[in-house]
C-alpha cells in the first residue's frame, strides 16, 4: 500500500443479519442414494426373502415415487452430483437400481393391465424370484456402466474446456500486464515534466506496483480484498499526478471482499475511468467504485462497477483493457457499459459460486 497519497473516503463496511453467502445449495443426493438403494434391492428381493414391511403396495408406492424422483432429478446432472470415490459408486447403483425399479413396476403394471383386461377376477401378484432377482442386477449392472461411461465422457469435457479457458485466461491476463504497465509509463513520464523529485518516488512505487501486477497476473483469481488494495495503491500514483483532480468513493460491503475475482479487473475499469473520464477535464472528477451481491442460490455473483464523469473532449482510446476484461469473463455480456446523465458507467458480474 502506497501512504499518504490518497484520501479516500474509505471502504464501506455493512453488515447483513443473514449473509446470503452462508446458505450453502443443499446437496440430497449424497444422503438419499444410500437409502433410496436399499429400497430399490428390497422391493427387487425374492418374495421369500423379502421383509413384511416392503412387500405391502404402500412399500412400493413409496420406493417407485423415490425412484422416479431420483432419475428426473439427478441423472440430467451426471453421477458426479453425489460424490467422489464410494459415495460416486453408491450414487451410481441408486440411479442404476432405480432405472430398474421402474422398469419392474412398469412391467407389474403392464401385466397387471393384461390380467384384468382379460377377464380375470383380480389380477395376481407378480412373482419374483432368484431368476428374476439376478435378471434385475443385470440390468442395474448394465445400466449402471452406461451411466459410468457417459459421466467420464462428460468429466473429460468439461476438463478440456476448463483447460481451454484457463489457457485463454492466461493470453488474456499477459495482454493486461503490459497495458497497464504501458498507461502506467505515461503517469511517470508526464510527472518527470512538471515535478522531477517527486517523479523518483513515484517510480518507486510503480515498481512496486509491477511487481504486484506481474505476480496476480500469473494467478486465475485473487480475492476482492486483493484487488481493491491494489487499485487503492495504483490511485495513489495517479493522485501524485492528478492531484485535487481526482476524487475517489469507495462503496464494498466487507463481506464481500473474499470472494475471488479475476486480477486486475477492477483496475482495468478504474484505468479506464481515469484515462478517459477525469484526467481530460480541468476540474478533474470522482470516481465511484461500488460491489453489490448478485444471484443467491445455486449461482450466487458480485458485481463490480465504477462511475466516472464524461470527458467531452477526451481522447477516445483503443478499448484493448476493456476488450481484454470482456475476453476473460464466463459470457462477454457480463461486461456492460453505458452512459446518462454525464456519468459513464461500467460493470461486470463475477461468479461467486
Amino acid at each position: 500500500m502506497i501512504e499518504g497519497t490518497v484520501p479516500l473516503t474509505g471502504r464501506k463496511r455493512s453488515t447483513w443479519w443473514v449473509d446470503p453467502g452462508l446458505v450453502q445449495p443443499f446437496t440430497p443426493s449424497r444422503w438419499i442414494a444410500p437409502p433410496l438403494l436399499a429400497a430399490n434391492l428390497l422391493l427387487a428381493l425374492p418374495d421369500a426373502w423379502r421383509p413384511a414391511f416392503a412387500s405391502g403396495d404402500r412399500f412400493e408406492a413409496i420406493a417407485g415415487g423415490l425412484a422416479l424422483g431420483a432419475v428426473l432429478t439427478f441423472v440430467p446432472r451426471g453421477v458426479r452430483a453425489g460424490g467422489t470415490g464410494a459415495r460416486r459408486v453408491v450414487h451410481i447403483a441408486a440411479m442404476a437400481t432405480s432405472m430398474a425399479t421402474l422398469a419392474m413396476l412398469a412391467r407389474d403394471a403392464v401385466q397387471g393391465f393384461s390380467e384384468g383386461y382379460g377377464g380375470a377376477a383380480a389380477p395376481s401378484a407378480p412373482v419374483r424370484g432368484w431368476a428374476f432377482f439376478a435378471t434385475y442386477l443385470f440390468g442395474s449392472l448394465v445400466v449402471g456402466l452406461v451411466l459410468d461411461q457417459v459421466d467420464r465422457r462428460r468429466a473429460r469435457e468439461a476438463q478440456q474446456a476448463r483447460q481451454l479457458r484457463e489457457a485463454r485466461d492466461a493470453a488474456l491476463r499477459a495482454r493486461l500486464a503490459p497495458h497497464f504497465i504501458f498507461n502506467a509509463l505515461g503517469t511517470l513520464q508526464a510527472q518527470i515534466e512538471k515535478d522531477p523529485a517527486a517523479a523518483t518516488a513515484t517510480a518507486d512505487a510503480l515498481a512496486r506496483l509491477f511487481r504486484q501486477a506481474l505476480a496476480a497476473a500469473g494467478r486465475p483469481t485473487v480475492p476482492l480484498r486483493e484487488e481493491l488494495d491494489f487499485v487503492e495503491a495504483y490511485l495513489g500514483i495517479e493522485r501524485s499526478r492528478l492531484g485535487h483532480r481526482l476524487r475517489v468513493k469507495i462503496d464494498v460491503p466487507e463481506e464481500l471482499e473474499e470472494i475471488e475475482i479475476p486480477p486486475l479487473s477492477l483496475q482495468v475499469l478504474v484505468e479506464n475511468a481515469i484515462q478517459h473520464g477525469v484526467a481530460p477535464r480541468e476540474d478533474g472528477g470522482e470516481i465511484r467504485v461500488r460491489a453489490r451481491r448478485s444471484g443467491y442460490g445455486e449461482n450466487p455473483g458480485v458485481v463490480l462497477s465504477v462511475d466516472n464523469p464524461l470527458a467531452p473532449a477526451s481522447r477516445p482510446g483503443t478499448g484493448n483493457g476493456l476488450e481484454t476484461l470482456r475476453g476473460r469473463l464466463a459470457n462477454p455480456g457480463d461486461l456492460t457499459v453505458s452512459s446518462s446523465g454525464g456519468v459513464f458507467h461500467a460493470e461486470f458480474w463475477w461468479s461467486a459460486a
